[in-house]
């Protein structure tokens, strides 16, 4: 090939021997050698089938593995002939054969392949690159290391295919890294529910799916790329948030528990579940700690994925899923978050403020990897002082409470001072609402399921909110 300084570039393959690799030299315009070295990558022989020289004196090479219908690799060199960095190459049309260098990148033709018999039929294609050789149309094909679901980002809900494909084996990913890019991975035979590939459930690319694939998802965690799905599985099942704490001070910690089911609903035939939990970071100073101690999901026979991880400000996310391909049946504590206030709230010139920890999304799934369908219900944490002067922050008035708690036919809830009381089914729906005074209300529970319920008190300037059971 001529270079643009009037000598040329030369590329070959040395298939025989112990020396099997890329032979390439460059001459200037007297056939003087600038140089030649033999390079090799891969598990096989390349042979060169283009080159093209780029805008900064270096090469571009298109090489196939051992074949002519191989895997192609685009190999990038600078103006010394030393590699700066080499790409597997694939699109659904065919294989390339050709390419030049383009303003912004590179241009590969090729000949478009019939997928009924694998044959070339005449037709060709082009194909477009940026300057790093990455494939526009393999967003839609590729693997993105930690993107598990392929719904176009690594996040929680990326453990899930992990826990439901576990053990399964299928084709190495050629050249795999645990970069976040696009890469080519051959099909596995078997798909997850919504028809994603297991190759990219396979997240290292090593053939097994296993504990090893977390590891792209720990390190790609929050990442998008082009592609993204959406759409949960909304019902009735309660998947809800509740404190420990009726109310609390600026600097005290707290502890939010998840809850997944009901007594008088079950959470049947569940795998797993992951879930991102949002909150005030203004309010919030630490996400202290998260747990899965407890969690009757976990509690029964079988290996276990968990995985919980500070999203940033403002978002806690937690995911759990077994690993031996058994489903159960259950209620009740799944996690725990423990946080821990702002200790100037102060500074607001507040006396009240009411905080809501949020779930912005959830996903639960079966053994097959299909979602079930669920209720997202949030909650929220009254914090309240009152400021003197530059002091601490104190609390304006009691707390609510509300005894025997679990209760049976009767509960007793001392009301603060004069407001409204409102109870809440564990769907978030309102049973009644009463105009009430400060002292003592008894609330009649005989015509109530067992269950779950929420007591909300509202006062002129504060707000309490009690979980209540009911045996």
């Amino acid at each position: 090939m001529a270079t643009a300084d009037g000598g040329f570039f030369l590329a070959g393959a040395c298939i025989n021997g112990p020396d099997q690799g890329i032979h390439i030299a460059k001459t200037d315009s007297s056939g003087n050698v600038l140089f030649d070295k033999l390079f090799f990558y891969g598990d096989a022989y390349h042979i060169p089938l283009a080159a093209t020289e780029m805008a900064d004196g270096g090469f571009t090479l298109l090489t196939t593995q051992g074949s002519f219908d191989g895997i192609r690799y685009l190999v990038r060199l600078d103006a010394a002939g030393d590699t700066l960095w080499t790409r597997i190459w694939h699109d659904e049309n065919g294989f390339p054969t050709d390419l030049m260098a383009t303003a912004d990148g590179l241009a590969l033709t090729g000949e478009i392949e019939v997928p009924t018999t694998g044959f070339m039929d005449g037709q060709v294609f082009l194909a477009l690159t940026d300057f790093d050789g990455t494939n526009p149309s393999c967003v839609g094909d590729c693997v993105w290391p930690g993107d598990a679901d392929y719904d176009g980002d690594a996040d929680i809900f990326d453990l899930l295919p992990i826990g439901v494909a576990f053990g399964e084996t299928g084709p190495a990913r050629p050249g795999a890294t645990l970069d976040w890019e696009a890469q080519y991975a051959p099909d596995w035979t078997d798909t997850i529910p919504g028809g994603t590939n297991l190759k990219h459930v396979d997240t290292d690319g090593n053939e097994t799916i296993n504990d090893d694939d977390t590891l792209a998802l720990h390190l790609n965690y929050g990442l998008s790329h082009p592609l993204r799905l959406s759409g949960r599985a909304d019902g009735d099942l309660p998947l809800f948030l509740a404190f420990d704490e009726d109310s609390a001070l600026a600097g005290d910690t707290v502890h939010l528990r998840v809850f997944l089911g009901l007594d008088t609903m079950l959470a049947t035939d569940v795998l797993g579940v992951a879930l991102e939990i949002a909150h005030d970071p203004g309010l919030i100073d630490t996400v202290l700690g998260m747990s899965f101690d407890g969690s009757w999901l976990l509690t029964a026979t079988g290996d276990i994925l968990t995985m919980a991880r500070r999203a940033g400000l403002g978002r806690a996310d937690l995911g759990q899923t077994r690993t031996n391909g058994v489903a159960v049946t259950g209620f009740g504590q799944i996690a725990s978050v423990k946080y821990v206030l702002d200790d100037d709230l102060g500074g607001r010139g507040l006396d009240w403020t009411s905080t809501a920890f949020e779930i912005v999304d959830a996903r639960i799934v079966d053994a097959n990897g299909f979602d079930i369908a669920f209720n997202p219900i949030s909650t929220a944490l009254t914090v309240g002082f009152q400021t003197t002067g530059i002091g601490t922050p104190s609390l304006g008035s009691s707390p609510l409470h509300a005894y025997p708690n679990p209760a049976t036919a009767f509960a007793t809830v001392d009301i603060p001072e004069q407001g409204q009381l409102q109870l809440f089914d564990a769907m978030g729906r309102e049973l009644g609402t009463w105009t009430v005074f400060a002292g003592r209300r008894t609330l009649n529970l005989e015509s109530l399921p067992a269950g779950t319920y929420l007591l909300r008190w509202t006062g002129a300037q504060q707000a309490r909110t009690v979980v209540l059971q009911r045996h």
